[in-house]
């Protein structure tokens, strides 16, 4: 599996392509965003460099991507300082099951530790339907810390 940080016009296509895919598994073709609505929200994640970070994942420098995660990094004095999130984290489903999804966590686990971080925080999708989801993550060494709430603006 080969990681590559979105940077170029082309990555940043297949990016939104991908989370066009998750977007309508999670939450159905009526709540796909737009293609140049996406586009806005990558430019303004990637003007963000030190903040955010998106990746797309290949299985070689030839082939096609076949998913995606995004990183974020926020700061609490309980986290003992800066510490990642997983904001999104999607695979084809062909890629699924598989063993990717440890290779991922491993990746991200050593891009935190670059970044000092102490902790990665992760939120699976809260439908039953996502359950697995949720397991993987528990059977990863990630650690229940609770619900999840917010407000929209």
């Amino acid at each position: 599996m080969k990681v590559h940080e979105v940077r170029t016009d082309k990555e940043q296509e297949h990016f939104i392509k991908l989370y066009q895919c998750l977007a309508l598994e999670l939450f159905g073709e009526e709540h796909v965003p737009e293609t140049s609505e996406l586009s806005e929200r990558l430019t303004n994640s990637l003007e963000e460099k030190s903040r955010h970070w998106s990746f797309l994942l290949y299985e070689d420098e030839a082939s096609e991507p076949f998913g995606f995660f995004t990183l974020g990094e926020s700061f609490a004095f309980f986290a003992k300082g800066f510490y990642g999130i997983i904001n999104e984290l999607w695979l084809k489903p062909e890629q699924r099951s598989k063993g990717v999804g440890a290779s991922i966590l491993s990746y991200i686990q050593d891009f935190a530790r670059e970044k000092c971080w102490k902790r990665i925080d992760v939120s699976a999708p809260a439908d039953d339907k996502w359950l697995r989801s949720f397991q993987f993550y528990l059977k990863n060494d990630f650690v229940f810390t609770g619900k999840k709430c917010k407000f929209l603006l």
